[in-house]
């Protein structure tokens, strides 16, 4: 009788522990299992619906995200160009064209270059072309000699000044000084740059790079004469004003875009 009892007992344990059992919760599945009933969505849990929705595709880094490239199309853009003080960023007038070359006024409009790049913000070795004057046949933009046989080299140390000109013919952009027919020097010994413009659409603002007979590229600054307006350019504006006898000041070129 006491063997039964006992036997009883623990089977009454059994059943307890068993019933006592903590039981997990069924997983979440975005899709049913095979053979099991699909479930209406009015019955399922708000983690379930969320399961449900999820996309099939595997989870992407933001590193490996496609980024916006900039687009190889040609991108015409005209650009009207005033004077800006380098120190103060005050607008001090504009370029004006002139038998002497370049030079900055108060009076008069603001020439206008055109530029056929690309949609990036910053562009390299850029050549401008001037618009107003088409039927001038120097029309590209750049630096050259002011006079013939003066010095192509600039740089710290140098008081070597050369001259924004307009050229004949476009020089490739990367080319060391090259001769080529300009309005100071017309007869085409002349030594000039034109693709040396670097355009930054976020400022607005042109700024040149000189490159030197030895493919050296000195840090590059336009200046004013201060006494008569005159424009140059040089890689020392103290070893140049010295030079000139004159005080020159640090100008930067500032341009409004529009797009064709």
């Amino acid at each position: 009788m006491r063997f039964f009892q006992c036997l009883s007992f623990l089977c009454a344990v059994v059943v307890l522990s068993v019933a006592a059992k903590p039981t997990s919760p069924p997983a979440i599945r975005r899709f049913p299992m095979r053979g099991t009933p699909v479930r209406a969505a009015r019955n399922m849990t708000q983690a379930e619906l969320y399961a449900r929705a999820l996309t099939l595709r595997k989870p992407t880094r933001r590193s490996t995200a496609q980024r916006r490239q900039t687009s190889n199309t040609p991108v015409t853009r005209f650009a009207s160009v005033s004077v800006k003080d380098s120190t103060t960023g005050t607008v001090v007038g504009n370029l004006v064209m002139g038998e002497v070359g370049w030079s900055i006024s108060s009076g008069g409009s603001a020439p206008t270059f055109k530029n056929t790049g690309t949609s990036a913000t910053v562009q390299t070795q850029q050549q401008l072309t001037w618009s107003d004057a088409p039927a001038n046949p120097y029309t590209s933009f750049g630096i050259g000699q002011c006079s013939a046989g003066a010095s192509t080299n600039i740089g710290a140390g140098s008081a070597a000044v050369l001259c924004l000109v307009n050229a004949r013919s476009q020089v490739p952009a990367g080319s060391t000084p090259t001769a080529v027919a300009t309005n100071l020097l017309p007869g085409g010994t002349g030594l000039a740059e034109t693709g040396v413009w670097t355009l930054d659409y976020a400022t607005n603002v042109a700024t040149p790079q000189w490159i030197n007979p030895d493919g050296t590229t000195p840090t590059t600054y336009i200046v004013e004469n201060s006494a008569t307006g005159q424009v140059y350019v040089t890689g020392d504006v103290n070893a140049a004003s010295q030079a000139l006898g004159a005080t020159l000041v640090p100008i930067t070129l500032s341009f409004t875009a529009t797009t064709t």
